[in-house]
């Protein structure tokens, strides 16, 4: 089973599949932790709140960088929120070194996640936007996922990469 990406960087935590499709998001004020972040992203995936709305669909499995490595933390968010956070260790102990096998495909999990990021900052130009309330970012966020997912989805039908969007985004 391929996991589900956690990422961070924008004030937002976003989770996609390895192909692309971005299947929930969230964002808050700049000054907010990532790891808070991921705290409400995947606690709010586990056990839905009336009061807030949902960052999508819960997985078990999530792929995040090394500002995730924490075992206190990956073991909590694995019991209350039912979510595997993998990341690389800070450790470079001969014990706890990671194979290279690992250390590959948590790489092409990372191109994946930074693919889908600078998709969203650059050419759907959310790091250029300047709303000035809550709910026009909530809206023109949610806009850009949706042109996201169409693009992905459209160039899966065209038998092309999914996240080959640079002709598509010329027309």
């Amino acid at each position: 089973m391929q996991p589900h990406q956690l990422v961070h960087g924008f004030p937002r935590p976003d989770g996609h599949t390895p192909t692309g499709f971005l299947t929930g998001f969230g964002f808050s004020q700049a000054s907010v932790h990532d790891t808070r972040l991921a705290e409400t992203f995947l606690g709010l995936r586990a056990h839905p709140s009336a009061r807030l709305s949902s960052p999508g669909q819960a997985f078990p499995t999530y792929a995040a960088d090394r500002g995730f490595a924490s075992e206190p933390l990956q073991l909590h968010w694995l019991h209350d929120a039912h979510a595997a956070v993998l990341t690389q260790s800070h450790n470079r102990k001969p014990v706890t070194e990671p194979s290279p096998r690992w250390r590959r495909w948590m790489h092409g999990v990372r191109q994946v996640i930074e693919s889908v990021s600078g998709k969203l900052h650059l050419a759907f130009r959310l790091a250029t936007d300047r709303l000035h309330t809550v709910p026009g970012f909530r809206a023109r966020l949610a806009a850009k996922v949706g042109s996201n997912n169409f693009c992905c989805w459209l160039n899966l039908l065209l038998g092309r990469p999914p996240l080959a969007f640079a002709d598509l985004l010329d027309f």
